[in-house]
């Protein structure tokens, strides 16, 4: 008699998982001996096949077969052919099954409205091995929340899923229609494709749907599966659509007439996640060569042909950003205009932020306020670049909030719509425009509102202390109760009502935000500033000693200060610093201004688009036009101010005072490199070692310019002393490199770098933005780029609007032996004036009134603009 189940396992270096996976398999509560077992091991190279043999030995329903590595597909097929169960799984062997898995999927098949079912699936239980939790928040658990069910796809084509490990197939039924797994798919697909195949050939695409067949799927702490590896394989984009949704497609059409909406969403399931991790990563266009890519998106744009756009712009299976999924439904268009949605409002200067996209030309745009025609107070274009090609452009307007709003792209008037209130509206209503100002505010709980007028807060206070206490007593919300107190307190009000926090890093300063509290103190003590950074660090102690008004980062004075201030000003913008308490305050009510660490060179947009900044700090005009003009960024230029950087009128000072033969350094300051990252340790914060690090091509390129004669020479024949500067990720590596007595070694964290930078007549990098401090100074910059192509792959800067070759402050060189040449040209000959030139025309401002441009900067942010002047163009004024 054959078994019931067959449970087929491709088997390929998973020997450490092998284990939990085969007891689960025995625990079975139907009887692990009743079921089929056929693992297949893949030319593994540790010891699976020998734990597989192991297990087969003990038990006489294991069968193992092995094979040279052909990829899972394969293997499974390979397992197909000998299965003897009526139905088939695919159980992956790195995850395990709940003890009542089979009985589950068995009592489901029995159900008497199964009869006509020949597809059923377990209940997917996400395994998150690094945090070693499980949870049931696969975007497919909604399926489960009316327990077990018979759906039929045509109906809820949103219960469709691709996964072979947890699916349940009829054996007879792959064999009669010669089924089997594409084996081109080895990265990604490969699932869905099978299944879909497999529901094409049913005459009703029922799936039964098992609630309490737990599957537990490994999500492994080292990220080595193949499906968390998949989108940065180029392998993904040659084969996923000419062998995965193509013949699909083209197969529904020739026997259905039609691509059914299951099949149609699954397949935009695949291509909203390939799509969302490329606008997040670019992972897609870093890894594919151009030639890939193109047919990639040949294809995509015939299998989208198939597609209806209501699937994509409709689709519910998980949660998308709106904005991926415009891409997809409309980036194949010719032409597509998008609703306009009201988004945004700045208070403080009477204005609304409105966004559209589109494809194509622009649409010619007509803004109305009542009835007279304006300009847009700021508008900029994002370019959305995705898998090498431009989808849309999203357009940013920012406009007078003073009164009705409408407008008219294309002679046509567009509908506008308000996140805040649902449905459209031809025009954005002054009721609409309270909403979004109103939007902030209804966001922050009452007990965290921090309110101007004082005797309304004693009202209150008296009105609802004693509510407020009981409450609190009762829940777990003691604290934020006594939050709620402290803010009321007069002397916390007196203290840090509208007050200017300040800070560079949580554990560190001497950057712009330092820079600019020392002006702050002298130049506008009235401002009530207050400098934020961790209490158990040298930099506390330094500042206190020199007279600065400390809050601790994390402290509890912090807390009440971050809710009580009215600008936060940081030269960094990570969540630490701009969403410390993440939502369990509400929205702040301050303004951040963005002083930046450096000037940005490549494309950080996918990092800085999301930042809530609303004034946002640029030093040079190439700076400037690239985040504030048509590019990757949503900035326009009511965020973005032309003043430079506060710390350059430090480095500035600092270089004046000192005499020139004081400057004799050749400062060498290579960067990192993501691709020779581990994961940062828990308790240090630092990335972990690398095995074999000195055998990478960096370590070899760098320990070859630091031993380099040549180079020697050039600074002994320049009585230039040699420096180095390694990245901080590099300092357990130094004493491997083995310097020349000759090189001094520095580190960030010891030694003062803005003394450094002022004591160097020149730089050597790779690509550090050290290299605009250098410029600022009117110093040199050499460029070793020994792996540009794989920097550029590989590592998480993108390439910007800088061209080293174009812009760069001196020569780009590959080799080491390279560097005394370059060194040279910087200093006599054509070059040396080309690149003086470059240095010369970087900064507007060299006049040590950067942190002065900042203050009005900020205090323009806060300062209402008349009707007339929300209206007017705007133009940013460059001159010093």
């Amino acid at each position: 008699m054959s078994p019931k189940f067959s449970l087929v396992s491709a088997v390929y270096n998973v020997e450490p998982y092998l284990q939990e996976f085969f007891e689960s398999l025995v625990d079975q509560s139907i009887g692990f001996s009743g079921i089929d077992v056929v693992l297949v091991d893949d030319g593994s190279t540790d010891g699976s096949l020998a734990a597989c043999r192991r297990f087969a030995q003990l038990h006489s329903n294991v069968t193992v077969l092995t094979q040279p590595n052909q990829g899972q597909g394969a293997a499974r097929n390979a397992g197909i052919e000998i299965a003897s169960g009526e139905w088939v799984t695919f159980v992956d062997p790195d995850d395990v099954l709940d003890q009542a898995y089979f009985e589950q999927i068995a009592a489901v098949i029995a159900r008497e409205d199964a009869h006509d079912c020949e597809f059923f699936a377990g209940h997917t239980i996400m395994w998150h091995e690094a945090a070693g939790t499980r949870v049931d928040n696969h975007p497919n658990a909604f399926r489960f929340m009316i327990g077990d069910s018979i759906t039929d796809l045509e109906t809820q084509p949103n219960f469709i899923h691709g996964q072979a490990p947890l699916s349940f197939f009829r054996l007879e039924r792959i064999r009669r229609h010669e089924l089997s797994f594409d084996d081109r798919l080895r990265t990604r697909f490969e699932d869905g494709k099978f299944v879909a195949e497999y529901l094409l050939t049913l005459d009703r695409p029922l799936v039964g749907l098992a609630a309490g067949a737990h599957y537990h799927y490994r999500r492994r702490a080292d990220g080595s599966s193949s499906v968390q590896g998949a989108s940065s394989d180029e392998r993904t984009y040659a084969t996923v659509a000419r062998f995965g949704y193509l013949p699909l497609v083209r197969e529904a059409v020739r026997t259905n007439g039609r691509v059914p909406r299951w099949l149609q969403t699954l397949i935009v399931y695949d291509l909203l996640w390939l799509t969302k991790v490329e606008a997040a990563e670019h992972a897609a266009s870093r890894a594919t060569s151009t030639a890939v890519l193109e047919q990639f998106l040949l294809d995509v744009a015939e299998t989208m042909a198939n597609v209806e756009q209501e699937t994509v712009l409709g689709f519910d299976l998980m949660h998308f950003d709106p904005e991926i999924k415009w891409a997809l439904a409309h980036g194949f268009d010719a032409a597509a205009v998008s609703p306009i949605y009201a988004d945004a409002a700045d208070d403080a200067r009477g204005l609304v932020r409105l966004r559209y996209r589109y494809r194509g030309d622009r649409p010619s745009e007509l803004v109305r306020i009542q009835r007279t025609i304006v300009h847009p107070r700021h508008a900029t274009e994002r370019r959305v670049v995705l898998f090498g090609r431009e989808f849309f452009t999203e357009r940013v307007l920012w406009v007078s909030a003073h009164d009705v709003i409408r407008i008219d792209l294309d002679g046509r008037t567009r509908p506008i719509f308000s996140f805040e209130s649902p449905g459209s509206l031809f025009k954005l209503r002054n009721d609409a425009i309270i909403a979004l100002r109103r939007r902030r505010i209804n966001r922050t709980p009452k007990k965290f509102r921090v309110e101007s007028s004082a005797s309304r807060l004693v009202a209150r206070s008296i009105r609802d202390g004693l509510r407020r206490i009981r409450h609190a007593l009762r829940k777990r919300s003691l604290s934020d109760t006594l939050v709620s107190l402290e803010l009321r307190a007069p002397w916390n009000r007196r203290r840090f009502y509208d007050a200017w926090a300040l800070m560079d890093r949580e554990w560190d300063a001497n950057d712009s935000a330092e820079e600019f509290y020392r002006w702050l103190r002298v130049e506008h003590p009235e401002i009530n500033a207050w400098f934020v950074v961790s209490r158990d660090t040298t930099t506390w102690s330094r500042l206190k000693d020199d007279g600065f008004r400390l809050v601790p980062y994390g402290s509890r004075r912090y807390r009440i200060l971050m809710l009580m201030a009215s600008e936060l000003i940081s030269s960094h913008a990570d969540a630490p610093i701009v969403s410390p308490f993440g939502t369990r305050y509400g929205p702040p009510r301050w303004r951040f201004t963005f002083l930046q660490h450096g000037v940005i060179k490549g494309d950080l947009s996918n990092w800085l688009n999301p930042k809530p900044i609303d004034t946002f700090v640029a030093s040079t005009p190439d700076e400037y036009g690239a985040l504030t003009g048509v590019g990757p960024y949503r900035y326009s230029t009511r965020e973005v101010r032309l003043t430079g950087l506060p710390r350059f009128d430090a480095l500035k000072r600092r270089s004046e005072a000192l005499l020139e033969s004081e400057i004799r350094n050749l400062l060498i300051a290579p960067t990192w490199r993501k691709y020779l990252s581990r994961p940062l340790d828990v308790r240090s914060q630092r990335h972990q070692r690398v095995d074999g690090f000195m055998q990478s091509e960096f370590a070899r390129a760098w320990t070859a310019l630091l031993h380099d004669p040549a180079l020697h020479e050039f600074a002994e024949s320049r009585k230039l002393g040699i420096v180095f500067l390694p990245h901080p990720n590099l300092s357990e590596y130094i004493s491997e490199f083995d310097l020349p007595e000759v090189i001094s070694t520095k580190s960030y964290e010891a030694d003062d770098v803005q003394d450094l930078v002022t004591r160097s007549a020149a730089l050597i990098t790779d690509y550090s933005s050290i290299a605009f401090n250098f410029a600022f100074l009117g110093r040199p910059t050499l460029y070793f780029q020994f792996d540009e192509a794989r920097y550029w792959n590989e590592h998480t800067e993108r390439r910007g609007y800088f061209d080293y070759r174009e812009h760069g402050f001196g020569p780009v060189i590959a080799s080491p032996t390279e560097a005394a040449g370059g060194l040279a040209s910087m200093f006599e000959g054509p070059l040396a004036h080309r690149f003086a030139d470059r240095i010369e025309r970087a900064f507007p401002f060299r006049d040590g009134r950067n942190s002065e441009r900042v203050y009005d900067a900020v205090i323009d942010a806060g300062r209402p603009l008349t009707f007339t002047q929300s209206t007017q163009p705007f133009r940013p004024d460059t001159s010093g």
